[in-house]
């Protein structure tokens, strides 16, 4: 929603891999980082939901790096290997912000709104959020691995609303995933916006976006979700 990897996770791991060495093809670590990252999640989603930790994100992303480097071919080293590359994505070094984003957020802070973030993501996220100066918009960052759960799941939600001490129906939540932002916000009467950046979405086929969160029949946007396609609208 606010950063992305850049130039794609792909590029951006062969980029690391050859300073250490090792040369990967660029189209292969692409596909084979989104297979053995949907695959554990699934099998996540089905062993036990959406509870998490800062131990359980660690052990997530060194086991999807191990399986993919043994599918490389790579045998050598490989707690250390994976080690080195969840570093790496827990730095601030892959990100970029889309280019929508600090305006849109400051010009929303301007008028008086407050803001926060509902992410799921691993527990180095508020010092990524520091190093790309939008932790001063912020009025609370709640994070899925902190706080020990993962959208959809409500308690993530309920802990933003109650740090920042808003009702739910007077929120937005705005997420570029169906499942986990639009539905997860929907359940507790927020008011879902989905930013759909690579318009994935069409109204005419009622189609996703690559669900990482089940391995089920494509929902549909609640009536009262907005759409949209960048931060400006």
């Amino acid at each position: 929603t606010l950063f992305y990897i850049h130039p794609t996770a792909g590029e951006y791991f062969c980029q690391r891999g050859k300073e250490i060495g090792l040369e990967f093809d660029q189209s292969q670590i692409q596909y084979q980082l989104g297979y053995y990252f949907k695959k554990a999640y699934l099998e996540l989603i089905a062993s036990q939901g959406f509870i998490t930790s800062p131990e359980f994100d660690k052990t997530f992303w060194t086991t999807v790096y191990q399986n993919l480097f043994t599918r490389l071919g790579i045998k050598d080293d490989l707690p250390d290997l994976s080690q080195h590359f969840y570093n790496i994505f827990s730095s601030s070094d892959p990100y970029e912000l889309f280019e929508d984003v600090t305006d849109t957020l400051r010009g929303l802070k301007e008028r008086g709104l407050r803001l926060g973030v509902v992410s799921n993501f691993g527990p180095s996220l508020p010092g990524i959020l520091e190093d790309l100066h939008l932790t001063s918009f912020m009025d609370v960052v709640a994070v899925s691995t902190l706080v020990g759960y993962e959208k959809p799941h409500s308690s993530l939600f309920e802990y933003a609303l109650k740090k920042m001490g808003v009702p739910p129906e007077a929120t937005l939540h705005v997420g570029d995933s169906i499942e986990a932002d639009v539905m997860g916000a929907h359940q507790l009467n927020m008011r879902p916006v989905y930013l759909d950046r690579e318009h994935k979405f069409t109204l005419a086929q009622r189609t996703t976006d690559n669900s990482m969160y089940q391995d089920t029949a494509s929902p549909t946007l609640p009536d009262k979700c907005l759409r949209i396609s960048s931060l400006r609208e």
